[in-house]
């Protein structure tokens, strides 16, 4: 199966073609809008913005990181907040509370023309630790530090074979794969 991946994001390219090894993924880069709202309701917006300017069938994606000790931030913002803090800055952050646990989640949306997206949910939970690794995902990541649970590596010291079978993407990435298995067999 031949499917746009959108995102200018090359790192996370490369991870879903992994992930997704027996199909023809065509990356897209595009400058899509990121609006205010819910995880949900940006990768919605994403998938029908896409939609508008590729008219076909498409993969879109959006990553949040919930930090839990200071009440799930930044959520969907991680860009900017990474952005701002570094990773050395989040995890000198985190490590003033007693909670050095995250989540991270990924929403992928598919969408075709005159169909309304269908979100699949990945989440990946762990705790953030010093940075160590240097496989990054773009010029902004957390992967240095987050340690996912049962791993002794973070995602940046991981290979981007191995990322991707432990990663929110996979599980995401896994279930629209099942999905249009039963849709287009």
């Amino acid at each position: 199966m031949k499917i746009s991946y959108v995102t200018s994001n090359a790192g996370k390219f490369e991870e879903a073609c992994h992930v997704l090894h027996d199909w023809t993924l065509e990356q897209v880069p595009l400058d899509l809008q990121e609006i205010q709202g819910s995880a949900s309701e940006i990768v919605v917006a994403k998938a029908y913005e896409a939609l508008s300017i590729l008219k076909r069938p498409l993969i879109v994606e959006d990553i949040s990181f919930y930090l839990h000790a200071i009440g799930g931030l930044p959520g969907p913002y991680a860009k900017d907040f990474l952005t701002t803090l570094g990773e050395q800055g989040a995890y000198e952050l985190v490590h003033k509370y007693d909670d050095h646990s995250a989540t991270c989640v990924c929403l992928a949306a598919y969408i075709e023309p005159e169909q309304e997206p269908v979100v699949f949910k990945g989440e990946t939970r762990g705790t953030i630790v010093a940075p160590r690794g240097n496989l990054r995902h773009g010029a902004v990541s957390f992967n240095s530090i987050f340690l996912p649970e049962n791993c002794t590596h973070t995602f940046g010291e991981m290979s981007m074979e191995e990322h991707a079978r432990f990663s929110m993407r996979y599980i995401a990435l896994i279930q629209l794969k099942e999905y249009l298995l039963k849709k287009h067999p």
